[in-house]
C-alpha cells in the first residue's frame, strides 16, 4: 500500500510509509458480494440468529438477573479491605452484601441491566460506581480500590464519590483520564480500538482519520508512552507506520480484554519515564476465578473469541484467554469480492491473563499480548491503465510484535509495604520490500527494510505508606535491547543501491524513580518526585524533576497545578542512520544525539454536581527543547513532525518548539440511560530551526472538539433486550501541509518543497459524523449483542495530506475513510 510521501518535511517517496490508512478501507469499506444469491444467504443467517434469539425473549420473559462480584482493596497499599459495604442502588428489596478478610465479595441474583453499586467502610471515603452493563451471558467481576479517609470527622467525609473521576494511580493528580473500558465502548466510531476511543477526550486529535495514531495536545503521536501491567511495551498495533510508530491500522490490545486503565496527557507524575506527550497506562482484565465463560465474535474487524475461568476454585487462580483472526480472507471464500491489485489484508492477535495468588508468596501474573499483520499492493500489469506513479508500485510488509511478562506482588507483613516485580520479554519485527515495473514489466527493487528488535525488561517498585498522610514509591527499570537493522534504496537513475542502515548489536536503557505522596491537609495533595535516564547509546543521563498538587477546596470542585520535565529517546535507526561516501566508506552522524526534551506546565479546574456532571476545564503550556533536527539547511525537518519511520537526515539537537492551549470538557455520565460528552480545545504548536524564525508543526490544527452523546432503552415487561442508539460529531482544524512548487517538481521528476514556507499551508476542516446502534437479547445463561457502528454518516471527503506524482505530473490529494457500516454479532454464554 503506497503512501507515497511524508507530511511535508522532504521528499519520502522512497521510504516505508506503513500501508495502515489504504489497509483500514479494505478492512471496512471496499466489500461486495459477489452474486445476489450470497446475498441472501448471509441475510438468511443473520435473521436466523436474530429470530432464535428474539424469540427465546417471547419465552423467557420473566426478569433475569446475574451476580457481581469483585475484589476490594485499598487505593494506596493494594491491601484487601474487609467487611466493606457493598449495596446495589435502586433495587427492591435491597441487594446487598459485605467483603469478606481477603476482600472478596459476591452478589447473587441481580437483575439484568443497568446497575450503580455503593461501596462504604469505616476509615475509607464513599465510592459510587455507576452505569454497570449487566447481562445474561457473563458476570461482572470488579476491582475496587477505596481511599482512605485523613479524618473521621463528618464535616470532611466526601459522600458518593464517582470512582470514574479518580485515576486508576492515585499518585497521578494532574491531567489524567481513567479509561473506563465500559464507558469507551459506547462512544460511535471506536471500533473496540483503545486509540480511537481516547480522541474522544479533551486535546487529543486523530491524525488523519485512518489510522489510530493520536496527536496529544499539538505533539507528535510520536511522544505517546504506551505500558502494559506496570512496564513500557513496543507499539502494540497492527499495520504500524514503520520503525518508532505509535500507532498503526488498528490495536492489537482489544478493550474487552482490559481493566480501567489512565490515559495521561501531560505533567505525569515521576513514576512514568521515556514518555513525551502522554502515556496510556494499561491494565489487563482477570478471568472470572470461579465460572467458565465464553464469547464469540462475528464481525467485520475479525473473528474473535475469549475464554475465562477458574485454574483452580480454592485459591481463587484464574485464566483469561483472547484470540482474534482478520475475516478478509474468510469473506473472500464466503462470497465477498475485495478491491482489485490490493494483497488481501490480514492479521491476528493474542492475549492472555494467568492469575495465581498464594498465600504466603504474594500474587503472580502470567500475561501476554502479541499480534501478526501482513498486507500489499499489486504493480497494475498494463501501462495502458496508468494513472499514476502508485499503479506501477508494487508493495509486500509483514509486521509482527509480543509481549510475555510475569508480574509479582508481595504484600509485607506490616500492611503498610508491597513489592510489585515485571520481568517482560518484547519482540518486535518489520520487514517492508517495495518494487516499481517498467515500461518492459520488469521489476526493479528500490527499497527493502527490515527492523526487528528484541528486549528484556524489568521493573521493581517499592511502595510504602508510613502514616495516613505520607505515601513513598520507588523504583528502578532496565531495558536490554538487542537489535538488527537493514535498510536500503535505489539510487535514482541506476541499477545500484546503497545501504542507510546495516547493523546488529545491543543496547541498555537505565531508568529509575521516587516520588513522595503528602497531604499538607485533608483537602490537599501534593506529588512530588524524580526521574532519571541513563542510556547507553550517547551516554546521556537525564534528570526529570515532576510535581503535583490536587486541592479539593469543596465537596465537588478540586484545583490542580503539575509541572515537571520529560524526555524520550528516539528509535535506534535514527542514531544508526549511515552516510556511504564515494569510496565506500561511511559515517554514522547521529550516534551522539541527545533525547528530545519537554517541560510541562498545566493548570485546572472541575466541578462536578448532581452527582452525573461534570465539568473540567485545563491549561497549559509546553516548552520543547534539544529537538533532533536536520543541521544541513537542506530541509525544515524535525522529531517535532515525526510519526515513524526511516529518517534519512544528519541531525543535531539545535532545535526548539512549544505547545500551549486551552481545554474544556462537559460530560454527563450515564443516568437514567442519557449520556452526553462535549469537549473543545484551542491551541498553538509551534516549532523551530537554527536561526530560523518558528514554524508550525505539522499538529498545528488550532482546534479541535467533540459531541457525543447516546441513550438507551429496555424493550419489554422483564427489560431483558436493552437497545441503544449513539452518535458523535467530531471536528478539528486541517492539516499542515508543505507547499509543493509543481514547476520545479515537473522538471525534476519529484516533490520540490518550498522550505521557507514550511507547513504554511492547510487541508480543510476535518469534519465526521459517526453513528451506532446496539441490540443486546438476554435469555437465560447466554445473551447476544448485535451491534452496528457507522463511521463517516456524510460521507465526507476530508483531505488529510497532498503530494506529487511523478507519472500524471500533478498534485494529488490523499482521503480520509468514506461512509463504512461496521456490523459484529457477539454471543456470550
Amino acid at each position: 500500500m503506497v503512501l507515497p510521501i511524508d507530511t511535508g518535511n522532504g521528499d519520502k517517496s522512497h521510504q516505508c510509509n506503513s500501508s495502515s490508512p489504504s489497509v483500514l478501507l479494505l478492512l471496512f469499506g471496499n466489500l461486495q458480494f459477489k452474486s445476489d444469491r450470497m446475498c441472501r444467504v448471509w441475510k438468511r443467517v443473520i435473521y436466523l440468529v436474530f429470530l432464535l434469539f428474539s424469540t427465546n425473549w417471547y419465552l423467557n420473559s420473566q426478569q433475569l438477573s446475574q451476580t457481581i462480584k469483585g475484589t476490594i482493596t485499598e487505593a494506596d497499599t493494594k491491601i484487601p479491605v474487609g467487611y466493606a459495604a457493598i449495596i446495589v442502588t435502586g433495587t427492591d428489596p435491597v441487594v446487598g452484601t459485605i467483603s469478606d478478610d481477603a476482600g472478596n465479595f459476591s452478589l447473587k441474583g441481580v437483575p439484568v441491566g443497568r446497575r450503580s453499586l455503593k461501596i462504604s467502610c469505616m476509615g475509607y471515603e464513599d465510592v459510587l460506581i455507576s452505569g454497570i452493563i449487566l447481562g445474561t451471558g457473563k458476570e461482572v467481576c470488579l476491582n475496587i480500590e477505596l481511599k482512605p479517609r485523613l479524618y473521621e470527622g463528618e464535616e470532611v467525609v466526601i459522600r458518593n464519590r464517582k470512582k470514574k473521576n479518580n485515576p486508576v494511580n492515585t499518585l497521578s493528580p494532574v491531567s489524567t483520564r481513567r479509561f473506563s473500558v465500559e464507558e469507551a465502548n459506547r462512544y460511535a466510531g471506536g471500533f473496540n480500538d483503545l486509540s480511537r476511543m481516547a480522541t474522544a477526550f479533551a486535546g487529543v486529535a486523530s491524525f488523519n482519520g485512518e489510522s489510530n495514531e493520536i496527536v496529544i495536545r499539538g505533539n507528535s503521536p510520536r511522544g505517546l508512552l504506551w505500558r502494559v501491567e506496570g512496564v513500557e511495551i513496543s507499539n502494540p498495533n497492527h499495520f504500524p507506520r514503520g520503525d518508532g510508530a505509535s500507532g498503526g491500522g488498528i490495536s492489537i490490545i482489544t478493550s474487552d480484554i482490559i481493566l480501567d486503565s489512565d490515559f495521561l496527557t501531560g505533567a505525569f507524575s515521576a513514576e512514568y519515564g521515556n514518555g513525551l506527550s502522554g502515556v496510556f497506562d494499561i491494565n489487563l482484565r482477570k478471568g472470572n476465578p470461579e465460572k467458565h465463560e465464553y464469547s464469540l465474535r462475528l464481525g467485520a474487524i475479525g473473528i474473535e473469541g475469549m475464554a475465562e475461568g477458574p485454574l483452580v476454585k480454592k485459591n481463587q487462580s484464574s485464566f483469561l484467554v483472547n484470540y482474534r483472526y482478520s475475516t478478509l480472507t474468510l469473506l473472500e471464500a464466503a462470497g465477498f469480492r475485495i478491491v482489485d491489485n490490493t494483497v488481501v489484508p490480514a492479521f491476528q492477535d493474542l492475549a492472555f491473563n494467568v492469575s495465581v495468588p498464594t498465600k504466603r508468596m504474594g500474587n503472580f501474573f502470567l500475561f501476554g499480548i502479541g499480534g501478526m499483520s501482513t498486507a500489499g499492493e499489486k504493480a497494475v500489469p498494463d501501462s495502458a491503465e496508468w494513472e499514476s506513479g502508485i499503479d506501477r508500485i508494487e508493495e509486500s510488509e509483514l509486521h509482527r510484535m509480543g509481549a510475555i511478562g510475569l508480574r509479582h506482588l508481595f504484600h509485607f507483613p506490616d500492611n503498610k509495604t508491597y513489592l510489585k516485580t515485571v520481568a517482560l520479554i518484547n519482540g518486535e519485527q518489520n520487514l517492508f520490500l517495495r518494487d516499481s515495473l517498467d515500461r518492459n514489466y520488469q521489476f526493479i527493487r528500490t527499497y527493502d527494510e527490515q527492523i526487528e528488535y528484541s528486549t528484556f525488561r524489568s521493573s521493581v517498585m517499592l511502595n510504602y505508606k508510613w502514616n495516613k498522610r505520607n505515601l513513598a514509591r520507588g523504583g528502578v527499570i532496565l531495558s536490554y535491547q538487542a537489535f538488527n537493522l537493514g535498510n536500503s534504496i535505489l539510487i535514482p537513475g541506476s541499477t545500484q543501491s546503497i545501504q542507510l542502515l546495516n547493523n546488529e548489536g545491543s543496547t541498555f536503557l537505565l531508568q529509575s524513580y521516587i516520588l513522595w505522596k503528602h497531604y499538607a491537609w485533608e483537602t490537599v495533595e501534593l506529588v512530588s518526585g524524580i526521574h532519571s535516564i541513563y542510556f547507553l547509546v550517547n551516554k546521556e543521563l537525564t534528570l526529570e524533576p515532576r510535581f503535583g498538587l490536587r486541592w479539593r477546596f469543596s465537596e465537588n470542585q478540586s484545583f490542580s497545578l503539575g509541572f515537571g520535565l520529560h524526555s524520550r529517546v528516539e528509535p535506534l535507526s535514527m542514531y544508526y542512520y549511515r552516510i556511504t561516501n564515494t569510496d565506500g566508506s561511511y559515517t554514522i552522524p547521529n550516534e551522539n544525539l541527545r533525547s528530545t526534551k519537554s517541560y510541562h506546565n498545566v493548570a485546572g479546574y472541575s466541578f462536578s454536581f448532581k452527582n452525573y456532571y461534570l465539568i473540567k476545564t485545563e491549561i497549559y503550556f509546553q516548552y520543547l527543547y534539544d529537538i533532533p533536527v536536520d543541521i544541513t539547511g537542506a530541509s525544515t525537518f524535525s522529531t517535532l513532525n515525526y510519526r515513524g519511520g526511516i529518517e534519512t537526515y544528519s541531525l543535531g539537537n539545535q532545535g526548539s518548539g512549544y505547545n500551549y492551549g486551552l481545554e474544556f470538557t462537559l460530560e454527563r455520565y450515564l443516568n437514567q440511560g442519557f449520556y452526553f460528552l462535549v469537549t473543545a480545545s484551542v491551541f498553538d504548536s509551534k516549532y523551530k530551526m537554527p536561526n530560523s524564525a518558528f514554524f508550525n508543526t505539522a499538529y498545528n490544527s488550532h482546534y479541535l472538539g467533540n459531541l457525543l452523546g447516546g441513550k438507551e432503552f429496555t424493550i419489554g415487561h422483564s427489560g431483558n433486550i436493552i437497545f441503544s442508539l449513539n452518535t458523535r460529531l467530531y471536528i478539528k482544524g486541517g492539516n499542515r501541509v508543505t507547499p509543493i512548487d509543481l514547476e520545479s517538481s515537473q522538471e525534476t521528476g519529484k516533490a520540490v518543497y518550498v522550505y521557507e514556507k514550511s507547513f504554511t499551508g492547510k487541508t480543510s476542516d476535518f469534519i465526521r459524523w459517526d453513528a451506532g446502534l446496539e441490540l443486546k437479547f438476554n435469555r437465560p445463561n447466554s445473551a447476544l449483542n448485535i451491534t452496528v457502528d457507522l463511521q463517516n454518516m456524510l460521507n465526507r471527503k476530508n483531505v488529510y495530506t497532498q503530494y506529487y506524482d511523478s507519472e500524471s505530473q500533478s498534485i494529488k490529494y490523499m482521503y480520509g475513510l468514506p461512509f463504512i457500516p461496521v456490523v459484529n454479532l457477539k454471543v456470550e454464554w
